[in-house]
């Protein structure tokens, strides 16, 4: 399978902005919408994630009640911020493959085990080319 960089998937998912390495007091400077988002924590171990409100999502991970990153406090984060969240599940599923982060390891191996439906399913609004990728 050939590998594919991040260039190359930022052109076939419809990323409408993308902010990266932003400090975490930065969050209120991204847009109010769906997308992907990468989180590093002080270690440097990163999180992946997917929210239809990225911006709001985001410093929930840090709530007293959250268990995701234990003892750990988060850096910066990278946001992609998508038209849909078809895009945004298919961009995230590349990300956990791409990065193999840390911390979505300790829920599951690969997102393609823990999406909700079938690959079918998850590609079924993407366009030819990218389910092609897929």
């Amino acid at each position: 399978m050939k590998k594919i960089d991040l260039s190359e998937i930022l052109n076939v998912v419809d990323v409408v902005d993308k902010k990266e390495n932003v400090s975490i007091d930065g969050i209120s400077d991204i847009s109010n919408r769906c997308g992907a988002y990468v989180i590093t924590v002080k270690s440097g171990k990163r999180y992946v994630g997917t929210s239809n409100n990225v911006r709001g999502r985001i410093p929930q991970h840090e709530s007293k009640k959250a268990t995701d990153f234990p003892g750990e406090k988060m850096d910066r984060v990278s946001v992609y911020l998508t038209k849909n969240l078809y895009d945004a599940d298919i961009l995230e599923t590349w990300l956990i493959r791409e990065l193999k982060p840390e911390l979505n390891k300790r829920h599951q191996d690969d997102a393609s085990t823990w999406k909700d439906g079938s690959k079918e399913l998850l590609l079924s609004g993407a366009t030819a080319n990218l389910r092609e990728i897929f």
